[in-house]
C-alpha cells in the first residue's frame, strides 16, 4: 500500500500532463482491498475470545450476539 501511494505521488511530481495520476485508481483500489482484509483478519471466525488461564489452558468465551427478533 505504501509503495502504491509513493508511486502515485511520484507520478504527480515527475509525470507529464498525460501520465500524471495514472496510479490513482490502482492506489484507491489496493487501499480498499487491504483495509477490508485487515478488518476481516481482525475478526475471529468463531466469534470467541481465547483467554489464557493460569495453568495454560485456553478458555473461550462466546461473544454476545444481538437479538434482532425482539420488538
Amino acid at each position: 500500500m505504501s509503495l502504491s501511494a509513493m508511486a502515485n505521488i511520484l507520478t504527480f511530481l515527475l509525470g507529464n500532463s498525460q501520465t500524471r495520476g495514472v496510479w490513482t485508481t490502482f492506489t484507491n483500489a489496493i487501499s480498499s482491498v487491504m483495509m477490508s482484509r485487515l478488518i476481516l483478519n481482525l475478526r475471529d471466525s468463531r466469534l470467541s475470545i481465547p483467554l489464557q488461564h493460569s495453568n495454560r489452558t485456553t478458555l473461550t468465551l462466546p461473544l454476545p450476539v444481538p437479538d434482532f427478533d425482539s420488538e
